[in-house]
């Protein structure tokens, strides 16, 4: 059971990766500057930058925000019982 856990947190943590990536490619084709060498310690900057752009364009907040809000809550949950569940 605990490898089961183990394997949908390593599943999750891609999908926050990608949806990372895409948020980051979503941000500098919209003219932010991305900084590439802190960009793990300035993710969740860009998180809530691209919310913020996304919702003044469209009235909502975009697809890759929810990907990476749901996927970051799915990773911790899958961690926490691979790591208490026997």
């Amino acid at each position: 059971m605990r490898i089961i856990f183990f394997v949908l947190t390593l599943l999750s943590g891609v999908v926050v990766l990608i949806s990372s990536i895409m948020i980051t490619a979503y941000l500098s084709r919209h003219g932010t500057k991305i900084n590439y060498v802190l960009w793990r310690m300035k993710i969740f900057k860009y998180v809530s930058d691209y919310k913020n752009l996304t919702t003044q364009e469209s009235g909502k907040a975009g697809l890759w925000y929810e990907v990476f809000i749901w996927a970051t809550r799915l990773t911790l949950i899958f961690a926490t019982l691979a790591v208490f569940i026997k």
